[in-house]
């Protein structure tokens, strides 16, 4: 798995701006959790992103189940996975 990595966000996704995206991990849980992605990052992309203490692959989803956290309290994903 290799995934683009940056210092920070804003290194990562330039001048595009972040929105909260739903994002489908392996964790067992009902439905996507929201993080921090580019508003043009397609539908079932897969992404790199960070869950407890380690970082997994996801896929972006259509759409949240339930309003995303405030984005303040949201995690950016760690980038594309090639």
């Amino acid at each position: 798995m290799a995934a683009h990595e940056a210092s920070s966000a804003d290194d990562l996704f330039g001048d595009d701006g972040l929105v909260a995206r739903p994002v489908l991990t392996p964790a067992p849980l009902p439905g996507p959790l929201s993080y921090l992605a580019p508003a043009d990052l397609a539908p079932g992309t897969l992404v790199a992103a960070p869950l407890g203490g380690r970082t997994v692959v996801g896929v972006v989803w259509d759409e949240a189940d339930d309003a995303p956290a405030a984005p303040a309290k949201l995690k950016p994903i760690h980038g594309r996975v090639d």
